[in-house]
């Protein structure tokens, strides 16, 4: 696993067989974070809690 310190408003890229993924810190507060996704249209993107089900 790798861990990213980001401020709020900064981003970090992963650049997959399908395109670039932009992931995008949009606010942290103490007890959450906004994240923002860019991603190609062909990417599914789902929360680890709904994937579970």
């Amino acid at each position: 696993m790798l861990i990213f310190t980001r401020k709020s408003e900064e981003s970090f890229l992963l650049y997959t067989s399908d395109g670039v993924i932009e992931i995008k810190l949009a606010d942290t507060d103490k007890n959450e974070v906004k994240v923002m996704l860019d991603a190609p249209k062909g990417v599914h993107v789902m929360r680890s809690e709904l994937a579970d089900r």
